[in-house]
């Protein structure tokens, strides 16, 4: 029996389409949205995006979604099992969030043939999953100092984002590594 050894984690990240500004001058008892465009509060739109990285060959499978919910958990499993045929064994590495311990989602790994295996982080540990690292990466690289004035180019910039993933392969390399310094450790110099 093969099990391929993947190393998968899951996550699921939500982003609104106002401006994050780095670095800006506001008057007292002014907001920064308000400075921009004040009919922004009205308009702002949000994207969930559910998603796993396989941090051995450094590729992502993800899921626009509405809400995350355990039926959206299974179809994103559904696609892992999809994407990875040959696999027999599948460990996803996965937060402590609400939808990852539904009875829905229990019931449907517990089933005949289900290749994932869950891997439930302690509590408050994100730092543990590499799909969180690639969300502040791709946060800093569609978010920062960026104005979207459409719902439609928000979306859209997130798409280009994932089209073109693959031309941040350096920095991605270096960024989702698994390497941790683990607190206490003799050999990381950490207290």
């Amino acid at each position: 029996m093969r099990c391929e050894t993947l190393g998968v984690g899951s996550s699921c990240t939500r982003f609104y389409s106002f401006a994050l500004i780095q670095c800006c001058q506001v008057h007292k008892g002014r907001n920064i949205i308000e400075r921009l465009d004040p009919s922004l509060h009205a308009r702002r739109v949000h994207l969930n995006i559910n998603g796993v990285l396989s941090w051995h060959e450094r590729t992502i499978l993800h899921r626009q979604e509405d809400k995350i919910t355990s039926a959206a958990m299974i179809a994103l499993f559904a696609e892992i099992e999809a994407h990875h045929p040959t696999a027999t064994a599948i460990p996803v590495v996965l937060d402590n969030a609400r939808y990852n311990h539904s009875k829905e989602l229990r019931h449907w790994l517990a089933r005949a043939g289900c290749r994932i295996r869950p891997v439930y982080l302690p509590s408050y540990a994100p730092n543990l999953n590499m799909i969180e690292r690639f969300w502040r990466f791709m946060k800093r690289k569609v978010l920062h100092n960026k104005y979207y004035p459409t719902s439609a180019a928000f979306r859209a910039a997130f798409d280009q984002f994932f089209a073109n993933v693959g031309g941040w392969k350096a920095e991605l390399e270096t960024l989702l590594t698994p390497k941790f310094h683990f607190i206490g450790a003799p050999a990381n110099g950490i207290p």
